[in-house]
């Protein structure tokens, strides 16, 4: 039986992989390892430059407790407050309905993505002031635009809800665990009142609440009436792209080069050393 030609295997030794020895090889060859980081930067940049530009627009809007009309005496009850507020801004009612506007402001009738393509490119951070709302969109216009309506369709959302919590008083401790009271401010003039807003659990067996006062607590989402909210600054189209992601694909094209040469640089010396 004739025997298969020896067909030789590279493999890397231990002690090739040492610190010292990656530097050694290193300063050998540093020449084409600058080469091969330029290189890989510039292909880098060359990728980054032919994906679509992608905008970011942002806007403002106060969102905030009353303070001359309502008392909230724990952090925890006005954390809870908030997180439905944040609802409000996130829900999929909301964000529909900013499509369907941005459709119909575009006279196309046809939304231009869904809610959860929407939702993937929002962003909503909570700060001391309210809300501040970022949409990012590949052009500015449509940013801007998004942005300003999920704004609106957010405020008006929340005002519903808040009109409703009105009607439902202290039932919302029997779905949401928060709620608010009506107290007098001073005990001098009774006539001055206050709400006085507190965290419960379970004072209320929800399935024992009447069928209207249970639609009242459910459309009120949570929402405390001691909000104010309003703009604060809306957004207009972004004059330039955001260009941070340009120099991430740089920084990793040029790391790729490294790699890539250093470990063609170990295999060459596997081959030469190999060579009888």
């Amino acid at each position: 039986m004739p025997r298969l030609p020896y067909k030789e295997e590279i493999y890397l030794r231990p002690h090739d992989l040492k610190l010292i020895n990656i530097i050694q090889d290193w300063i050998a060859i540093w020449p084409m390892l600058i080469l091969s980081m330029i290189v890989g930067g510039m292909l880098g940049l060359v990728f980054s430059l032919s994906r679509p530009p992608i905008y970011e627009a942002s806007a403002y809007l106060q969102v905030s407790v009353d303070r001359n009309r309502a008392l909230i005496p724990d952090d925890y009850t006005l954390l809870r407050a908030f997180e439905k507020v944040r609802l409000v801004f996130l829900a999929d009612e909301t964000l529909s309905e900013v499509l369907k506007r941005y459709a119909a402001s575009r006279d196309t009738g046809i939304p231009i993505q869904d809610v959860a393509d929407l939702r993937s490119s929002i962003r909503l951070n909570h700060r001391e002031e309210g809300f501040q709302i970022f949409v990012y969109a590949d052009s500015p216009e449509k940013a801007s635009d998004l942005a300003n309506l999920w704004g609106e369709v957010a405020l008006t959302e929340i005002r519903e809800a808040t009109r409703h919590a009105l009607r439902a008083g202290e039932y919302q401790s029997a779905l949401y665990g928060t709620w608010c009271e009506m107290a007098s401010k001073d005990l001098d003039s009774p006539s001055q009142f206050i709400w006085i807003c507190k965290y419960g659990e379970g004072q209320i067996d929800p399935d024992k609440l009447e069928e209207g006062i249970l639609e009242e607590v459910q459309k009120s989402r949570g929402i405390l009436p001691v909000f104010s909210f309003s703009w604060i600054e809306k957004s207009s189209p972004p004059e330039k792209p955001i260009a941070w992601v340009s120099g991430w694909f740089v920084y990793c094209g040029a790391l790729i080069g490294l790699l890539l040469t250093s470990i063609l640089q170990v295999i060459r010396k596997q081959n030469l050393g190999r060579k009888p």
